[in-house]
Formats: C-alpha cells, structure tokens, sequence
C-alpha cells in the first residue's frame, strides 16, 4: 500500500513537469521582437471579382529574422466569347493558393542578407483563366490531345542589403522562377507552358535631407521566348509641415519592340493626430499592349487607365489598422483582327477596390 502512495504522489509533480517544459518550449519559439499582418483586398467590377486574403508572421531574434506567409486570392468572372465566333457563356470560379518561407541573418551591424522561398498553386491572374476557358471550348473534342491546364509555380529569392550609413541604403535581390501556365493551343498541340524567369533588382534608398526622402529601383528580367524587360521607378516624399506629406512617383518598362510603360501617382498624407493617418492618392498608367505568354494572338491591346482612392491608418500602441478604397478605369485600345477572340476580355470596365490590414507588433 506504500508503493502505491508513493506512486500517485508523484504524478501530479510528473505532470506539472511536463507542463513546464511545455511552456518553456513555447517561450523559446516565440520570442524576440514579433509582428502579425491579416490583410483582405477585393477587387470588383460588373462581371469580374478577384479577392485576396493574407497572413504573415515574422519574428526577430538578436541576428536572425523568420517570416511566414500565406495568401490565398479567389476568382470569380463571367465568360462572354465573341459571339460571331462562336462559344457558350461560362461562369468561371478558381482559387489560388500561396504560402512564403523566408530566413534572414544580420552579417554586420550594416549588412543583411536573407533566402525566401515561394510556392503556390492555382491561376495568377483573371486573364489566364478567361484565355483557358476559350482553348477548352475551341479545342477540347475527341481527338485533339487537349488536355485541362493545371497551373503552379515556385521562386526563389536572395537579398542583400547594405545601410552604409544613417538613411541611406542599398538592395539587391537576384530572384529565380519557374511557372507552370495554362498554354495557348493549336490544333493538335498546345505551346510552352514552363516559363523560366529570371531577375535582378537593385534598390536604392536616400534621406536628402530631414524632410526628402527618395527611393529609386531598378530591375532586369529575363523570362521564356521573351525579350528581356527593363524596369525604371523612382518616388520621392517630401514633409510639406509636420502633419502633412507629399509623395510622388514616375516608373516605366521596356521590352524590346513589343512592349513599352509609363506610370506616375501622386499621394498627400494628413497627421490627423498621433493615432490617425488620412491619405488621398491618384494613379496614372499607359501601356503599349501587354505581352500574354498563354498564346501568341491572347496579348492585351494598348491600355490606359487612372485611379483615385482615399484611405485611413489608425495607430494605437502595438495596433495597426488601415482601410482603403479606391475607383480606376481602364480603356483599352481595339483589338486587333487577330485578336478577336479576345474582345470580351480586353473591354473597358469600372473597378472598385477595397483593401483592410491590421497588424500586432509584439
């Protein structure tokens, strides 16, 4: 009868020990500086809605950083084909799936280096979905190989950064992808659906004085039976007083003959008071016709567009929030005679965007 008193005063300190250590392990993981980001933009227009959800988490921890995120956007569009050409309306719903690791070390108190990595699966964009949904009704009948897209991708980026000195700073990320797309089709076989990608970015950050602040970067990229694009942006904020902001930015791509873009924005911030942030914002953009790699005659035609939107941060200790709208349009140019298969996808609509995020520094 002792043996067993002896035994059941022990396992309530056994199980107290286990407790502990659970804790402390808890403890141990979740430590040093911390940050928690839920975001959610919905972007809607008379036939089309794409809305994306975010989480990320990051920790910092003496020289190291760790992040996590995943994203997930959903699609949701009405399929018109040309009617003189043929087909049937659709309604097409498709989700995507992401999610990021990335680790980053501190070399020295100036330099930084870190490894993301990112996988998703599913659809990138509304446009791709369109264009696969006009190859399965053109091609998918007995006999003519067609097979239903199932699109993925991955990328893999380095960063380093330099802070040689007290608001100066300088980035460099060399970034490698592969995506699997949903291909463009002929009779009998479908072209290239692996796009290899690859790109180098160079950032650079200057405080010209206590109320300039400029950022300029630049970006190389080279991706699959495409010429290389050129990438040019440079944006400046200037302190009007102590309660209000100016910004402003100027950017443009190049791919050699087929494809050239202009951008600018201009942005006016009011410090309503310590806890409140009201700003107001305006987009212009042009292009000459964006380049589809799902098929030779899918490509967008010459596009303008112009945005305004008005949004509101509130700041209250370890709390973020920020919740914005905004309206574009976007006109397009006529598509080509080649291009006509197209014409339902590339027509000018009216956007409203909504966007939340909240974020919990610990």
């Amino acid at each position: 009868m002792k043996s067993h008193t002896i035994l059941l005063s022990l396992l309530p300190i056994s199980s107290s020990l286990a407790e502990d250590d659970d804790t402390s392990f808890r403890k141990h993981l979740f430590t040093g500086l911390q940050n928690i980001d839920v975001e959610y933009e919905g972007l809607f227009s008379s036939n089309l809605d794409v809305q994306r959800g975010s989480f990320s988490y990051q920790q910092e921890r003496e020289k190291w950083t760790f992040a996590l995120s995943y994203f997930q956007t959903k699609y949701g569009l009405e399929y018109e084909p040309f009617a003189p050409l043929g087909g049937s309306d659709n309604r097409l719903d498709e989700s995507n799936h992401q999610g990021s690791l990335s680790i980053g070390y501190t070399l020295q108190n100036d330099i930084e280096t870190s490894v993301s990595i990112t996988s998703y699966d599913g659809f990138s964009d509304y446009r791709s979905i369109w264009i696969a949904e006009y190859y399965r009704q053109t091609f998918n009948f007995p006999g003519s190989g067609y097979f239903a897209p199932d699109p993925e991708g991955f990328s893999i980026t380095n960063r380093w950064g330099w802070d040689s000195q007290i608001g100066t700073s300088l980035s460099i990320d060399l970034s490698y992808s592969e995506d699997t797309i949903a291909p463009g089709w002929t009779f009998g076989s479908p072209a290239n659906d692996l796009l290899k990608n690859r790109i180098v970015s160079i950032r650079w950050e200057q405080a010209i004085n206590s109320s300039l602040k400029t950022e300029t970067s630049f970006s190389y990229s080279d991706i699959t039976d495409r010429e290389p694009r050129l990438n040019l942006q440079s944006s400046w904020n200037f302190a009007l007083t102590n309660e209000i902001t100016l910004g402003a930015q100027l950017g443009g791509s190049r791919e050699e003959s087929d494809f050239d873009s202009l951008y600018g924005g201009l942005s006016l911030t009011y410090e309503v008071n310590e806890y409140l942030s009201l700003k107001l914002n305006g987009r212009l953009y042009t292009d000459s016709g964006e380049i589809e790699t799902s098929g030779f005659n899918s490509a967008a035609p010459e596009i303008n567009t112009a945005e305004i939107g008005i949004s509101a941060l509130i700041e209250h200790g370890d709390h973020a929030f920020q919740l914005g709208i905004s309206s574009f349009i976007n006109k397009y140019k006529d598509t080509a005679p080649d291009n006509e298969f197209f014409t339902n996808l590339y027509k000018n609509r009216d956007w409203i965007t909504v966007r939340a995020a909240y974020t919990f520094e610990f």
